[in-house]
């Protein structure tokens, strides 16, 4: 081998060394910003747990200080509308429910692609493709699972008292890539510092929810599915009351994880996959009963993971609720309706008022620890259990130590105010 040949195999094979070592190097970096970037999806989600009171409080003022923008109930820092909330408390059965049909995708691509901007790298340089990808393969919580949902596509407030609200199908999984994008969006502009203080950011730096801002309750521009949030009180035969929370396990669910929230609260959906379903559980006292059994009995959950549905007819405690409300017993009402102001979640605001007696034959024992957290509050007597007295002291502690998730906060609130009529 000549001279010259030898020197140009010899810079071939530095070449090939060359490039093999610039590649590696590249992989190693695409491998360290790749953990980084989830690592840093991690970190985002931790701080959005211990500072949510604070970021609460800091959209709802950005909410309510834009022109046209919302109210807040009283008291509370849940997002509303005068439109939305009746002058007081209204028989349930108030709230028109109509069913559309159809199934509600996901958002559309403007929004997608804003929303796309919070999530980290997965592989190969690319992002995930949606937050629930991202949470489910990152910070996985213990119930999470993309079942079926009612999804508000209209809605008439000519009548607070009587709103006409309809419905078609969605999933979950839809809903939370908007909703927790907006949670990730917030949190990850206005958390400062290793301290965590909660700066007030630019609309310019959250193009996802300015997107919202003046379009809360668009259905064109996101899936709308909506939570029932239900007060549950205990009529006392001396005219007092108690009522119940659950602190949310932290780990276990993806919404208000650690805050403390009224109970029974749900998902407005079916309780099972069964296409009969659809149906059967397109209703406000259905889906409050399915959460009574699961939240306060302790009973499996019916959350439409399964097939089988749910047989209201016969399977207790359904039949002793409806025979409790039948009788009078038993009076749940639609309070009004709101948005939690970070992640722009519905509401529908409810309270069900159960006499002492029949609060007895259908839960003589409340259950302490459940799928979503544990019950709060109550003690065990020889007269029984109690709840938290429904009192202006307790009242004024809860709703002012900022513990309650603002839904939660509004029912309490709202129950408060109209103490005198829903325990005549």
């Amino acid at each position: 081998m000549s001279a010259d040949v030898a020197g140009v195999v010899v810079g071939l094979i530095a070449l090939v060394v060359g490039a093999i070592g610039a590649f590696a190097a590249l992989r190693s970096n695409w491998f360290e910003s790749t953990a980084q970037s989830q690592e840093e999806f991690r970190d985002v989600r931790r701080q959005l747990k211990e500072h949510r009171p604070a970021l609460v409080e800091l959209a709802a003022k950005l909410h309510t200080s834009t022109a046209n923008g919302p109210t807040t109930v009283p008291r509370t820092h849940l997002l509303t509308d005068p439109q939305w909330m009746p002058d007081r408390p209204v028989p349930l059965d108030a709230v028109r429910l109509s069913w559309v049909g159809g199934r509600v995708g996901r958002a559309p691509q403007k929004i997608l692609r804003a929303a796309r901007r919070v999530l980290p790298v997965s592989t190969g340089r690319r992002r995930f493709d949606s937050y629930s990808n991202a949470l489910g393969a990152l910070a996985r919580p213990t119930l999470f699972f993309d079942n079926p949902t009612f999804s508000l596509v209209a809605s008439d407030w000519t009548d607070p008292a009587s709103p006409q609200l309809s419905f078609s199908e969605c999933r979950y999984f839809p809903t939370i890539d908007i909703a927790e994008a907006l949670c990730h969006e917030l949190a990850s502009v206005a958390i400062s510092g290793p301290d965590g203080e909660v700066l007030q950011p630019s609309w310019r730096s959250m193009p996802l929810r300015r997107a919202m801002r003046s379009r809360l309750l668009d259905p064109t521009l996101r899936p709308i599915s909506i939570a029932v949030s239900t007060l549950l009180i205990r009529r006392k035969p001396d005219g007092n009351a108690e009522f119940f929370l659950n602190l949310r396990d932290a780990e276990a669910t993806v919404t208000y994880a650690g805050a403390y929230m009224v109970v029974p609260t749900g998902v407005f959906q079916p309780g099972s996959k069964s296409p009969a379903a659809l149906r059967e559980d397109f209703d406000l006292w259905r889906t409050i009963m399915r959460e009574f059994s699961e939240e306060v009995l302790g009973n499996p959950e019916a959350d439409g993971t399964l097939g089988m549905t749910v047989d209201y007819a016969n399977e207790s405690p359904y039949v002793e609720l409806d025979q409790a409300r039948l009788a009078g017993e038993i009076r749940p009402y639609y309070l009004g309706f709101g948005l939690d102001a970070v992640e722009l979640w519905a509401h529908v605001l409810t309270a069900v008022v159960v006499d002492d007696a029949a609060f007895g034959r259908i839960a003589p024992t409340l259950v302490e620890k459940n799928a979503e957290g544990i019950m709060i509050g109550h003690v065990r007597t020889k007269a029984g259990i109690r709840g938290i007295p429904l009192s202006k002291d307790q009242v004024d502690f809860y709703l002012s130590a900022g513990m309650m998730s603002s839904p939660s906060a509004a029912c309490l609130a709202l129950a408060w105010q109209h103490r005198s009529l829903l325990l005549s």
